[in-house]
């Protein structure tokens, strides 16, 4: 009678994520997104229109108050000139060792965008 000395290689259903460090230059507390709808293409200027700090004066009852100030107004031009893009396959048999191919292809995505902001957030360190 023989053992048999076969052992056979088992492969896991889920997928593990990465450990991906914090991006702090694109979160929504440091970087401004608000006008992220009106970008169409590389190229295209933003202008964004502000005005300037309004004077706050304390208030004593019985007192006159000083005329009205004049609003101070500007502008300031973004222009985007970065592009960033990724593209991957997944190979045949690594969609079918996977066992779940969509989970493998959305494990992916989220490692693209995750690589997409890491790169803005180096951007916007610099």
């Amino acid at each position: 009678m023989s053992v048999s000395t076969f052992i056979p290689t088992l492969w896991a259903a889920r997928i593990l994520a990465n450990l991906n460090n914090a991006h702090v230059f694109v979160s929504p507390d440091i970087a401004n997104r608000d006008y992220e709808g009106d970008i169409r293409q590389m190229g295209d200027k933003v202008k964004i229109n502000s005005i300037g700090r309004i004077t706050i004066r304390s208030y004593t009852r019985g007192s006159a108050i000083t005329a009205p100030e004049t609003l101070n107004t500007a502008s300031q031009e973004i222009e985007i000139d970065q592009g960033k893009y990724f593209n991957f396959e997944i190979d045949d048999v690594d969609r079918a060792q996977a066992q779940n191919g969509g989970a493998l292809m959305e494990a992916a995505m989220v490692e693209a965008g995750w690589g997409l902001s890491d790169q803005a957030d180096q951007f916007n360190a610099g």
